[in-house]
C-alpha cells in the first residue's frame, strides 16, 4: 500500500521534538503496528550518530486514527531530554485487516 491509499500524514511539532501520524482512511483495517525510527547525535560520544526509535500498536476500528505525540528523545525519572541532530524520521506501519491479512506502508518526514 502507498501512504496516499490510507491517507497517511506525518506531522512534527513546532520545535521538532515530537512527531505524530494520522491515518485518515483506515477503512477495512482492524489494527496498526508502528515503528518510528531516526538517527540522532550520540550524547555519550560526540561526533557519532545513534539510531533510536519508538514502537507500538493500536486499534483502527473507530475510524480515522491519530497517534499520540511520539517524543524524539529519552525520559527518565520525569526528566525528558530531546535528541539533537534529527534530520529525518522514518515510519513503518503494519496494518491488519479483519481477515488477518497484513499490509505494509512506509513513509518518512524531513525534520527542518
Amino acid at each position: 500500500l502507498s501512504p496516499d491509499e490510507i491517507g497517511l500524514e506525518m506531522v512534527a511539532n513546532s520545535n521538532n521534538t515530537e512527531v505524530m501520524f494520522i491515518i485518515n482512511k483506515p477503512d477495512g483495517f482492524e489494527s496498526v503496528e508502528y515503528e518510528l525510527s531516526y538517527e540522532a547525535n550520540d550524547r555519550a560520544n560526540p561526533g557519532n550518530r545513534v539510531t533510536r526509535g519508538v514502537a507500538g500498536e493500536d486499534d483502527l476500528s473507530n475510524g480515522p486514527y491519530e497517534s499520540e505525540d511520539l517524543f524524539l528523545g529519552t525520559c527518565s525519572s520525569g526528566t525528558c531530554i530531546p535528541d539533537t541532530g534529527v534530520e529525518q524520521v522514518d515510519l513503518l506501519l503494519i496494518l491488519t485487516k479483519s481477515d488477518g491479512k497484513k499490509f505494509q506502508v512506509e513513509d518518512s518526514l524531513a525534520i527542518e
